[in-house]
């Protein structure tokens, strides 16, 4: 009986750990998450400029997000300034046009 109740209070115990354990990882992987995702804003708002130039052959999208061409690669092109606020500004609007790149 003694052992009985041994086994399972160790048994708690193991449950309380294991429970504790996966609390800290969650935590940790949260603020991970949380630091690349702000690293990356900052990034993106300190690298963004309103002239660029392609560095690769670079799809160009209607207002409905239709792929309707191609730009090559080192094309100059001039985009609207946007204000980013968040890592879901994928489309880029080309100044004085209806098109956008990605």
């Amino acid at each position: 009986m003694k052992r009985r109740k041994r086994k399972i209070r160790l048994q708690k115990k193991a449950k309380v750990i294991l429970l504790l354990l996966f609390i800290i990882l969650l935590g940790i992987t949260i603020y991970l998450g949380i630091d690349y995702y702000n690293t990356t804003l900052k990034e993106i708002k300190n690298n963004y400029n309103t002239s660029v130039i392609t560095t690769k052959k670079t799809n160009l999208f209607n207002k409905n997000h239709k792929k309707i061409g191609t730009i090559s690669k080192e094309f100059p092109l001039n985009l609207e300034k946007v204000k980013i606020t968040g890592l879901n500004n994928k489309y880029l609007k080309i100044k004085d046009y209806d098109y956008y790149i990605y």
